[in-house]
């Protein structure tokens, strides 16, 4: 230990250890420009306030500076602004101040005025993740980065059972400083010990019941990974859909990505439905409506439910294995879809299809020879389009075959009959249409 002076103006240091030197090099001398290093900086190969002791106690004997037991704030005295500045940017530059800690103080005058506040409310604390391995991924060594918002870190891929270790440092985002690495810490490979990736109900499976669990967070939790941390595949921190289908292909062990939907088109009539080209995942749809909106959802699916919160509905298919969506009960606008196969999103077209049937007027009327009619089926039916005389027979049958749900155009030629008038009826389902046209040659 050393000795420490007396007087008015604090305590005078001393190296009394013959050139004392912590492990960075740094002498007594360091230490009395430095006293907020006291204390601050202990780690595996020293204690700084074994150097402090040696160097007297580490404060300065000028009057001009002294560390008070509230290890959040300093107090600057007898210093006129120029020296302030002066100190102030001396300890904010140094690799070993108090500024470069994760969570630093805060420097006041006598008076109580904030003359420096590095750590503001909003401050946002986030971490930088080294994860390394000799042989993790596939039986081949491995090491990635990654950022984490949260202490809270998934990582998903690794070779079940094998040991990997990681080191983390934390951020501060209002000065953008960083701690020190951490120590290395090494795991088994796995979600927990009674935990596989998927298992999001931790019992031992990976099955639909754990999509049913995936699906309530998305819906009712904003996509929490409480109670689910092994149902977030992507180790995103959230749950969404596209960790449901890396369960799926789990589940299918995997899925026949040859069978995969590469895009669909989105029908909206008096259903909803969407036509794929092949095997679709998961659709999840975000709708805005007003209040005294509802639907009928599909159970044609392995999993479909959804939440409505005010004047906006989320609905999540799994696995559909028809066409048909929802039924709507008034009218909606679609803010948002995302539709996947078994690995990525695919595009999606939008076809707005007629909510109840209805023919057209023939166009041209009077025409010679042809004519045109559009026939609007808010469903798939069966259509025929046939002409009649005057006096009720029928002279031709224009079309007779089922049609899907949308716009269809029909034309008729009548070059091998006489002017006159003639009456062309249409027949969808129950729904019957007649309309007279004249031919005029």
């Amino acid at each position: 230990g050393g000795d420490t002076g007396g007087g008015d103006g604090g305590a005078s240091c001393e190296d009394t250890d013959n050139g004392a030197v912590d492990p960075y090099g740094d002498g007594c001398a360091e230490y009395n420009s430095f006293p907020s290093w006291c204390g601050n900086y202990d780690d595996d190969d020293f204690i700084s306030n074994e150097m402090c002791c040696v160097c007297g106690g580490g404060t300065t004997s000028d009057g001009g500076m002294v560390i008070i037991d509230n290890p959040i704030a300093h107090t600057i005295k007898t210093m006129d602004r120029d020296d302030r500045v002066d100190f102030i940017n001396q300890i904010k530059s140094n690799r070993r101040s108090v500024f470069n800690l994760i969570d630093p103080p805060m420097i006041v005058d006598v008076e109580g005025s904030i003359l420096l506040n590095p750590a503001p409310n909003n401050r946002v604390i986030s971490y930088e993740v080294n994860v390394f391995c000799d042989a993790c991924l596939d039986g081949e060594a491995w090491s990635g980065s990654f950022n984490s918002p949260t202490t809270d870190f998934l990582l998903y891929g690794i070779d079940e059972g094998v040991d990997v270790c990681a080191e983390v440092r934390a951020v501060s985002s209002n000065t953008a400083t960083v701690s020190a690495w951490s120590d290395a810490a090494c795991t088994s490979a796995g979600c927990g010990p009674n935990c596989v990736a998927g298992d999001a109900n931790n019992d031992g499976n990976v099955n639909v019941s754990d999509i049913v669990l995936l699906v309530g967070s998305i819906l009712n939790n904003s996509g929490s990974t409480d109670g689910v941390e092994c149902g977030d595949m992507d180790s995103g921190g959230v749950i969404n859909v596209s960790d449901i289908v890396a369960i799926i292909n789990i589940i299918l062990n995997p899925m026949n990505s040859t069978s995969d939907a590469t895009e669909a088109k989105l029908n909206i009539g008096t259903d909803v439905s969407i036509v794929a080209d092949g095997q679709l995942s998961a659709i999840q749809m975000v709708l805005s409506h007003d209040s005294d909106f509802s639907l009928e959802l599909t159970q044609d699916a392995w999993v479909a439910d959804y939440s409505t919160i005010d004047n906006k509905t989320t609905l999540i298919v799994v696995m559909p294995s028809s066409e048909y969506l929802f039924t709507p009960n008034g009218e909606f606008t679609i803010e948002e879809s995302i539709v996947l196969n078994s690995e990525n999103q695919i595009d999606v077209t939008v076809n707005s299809l007629p909510i109840e049937f209805s023919v057209s007027d023939a166009y041209p009327n009077p025409f010679n020879p042809v004519t045109v009619l559009n026939i609007n089926l808010p469903s798939e039916s069966m259509v025929k389009v046939n002409v009649y005389n005057v006096t009720g027979q029928m002279i031709d049958a224009i079309y007779s075959n089922s049609l899907t749900a949308g716009t269809h155009s029909i034309s008729w030629d009548a070059s091998n009959l006489s002017s006159g008038v003639y009456l062309i009826r249409t027949e969808a389902g129950k729904n019957i249409s007649t309309q007279k046209v004249m031919l005029l040659k």
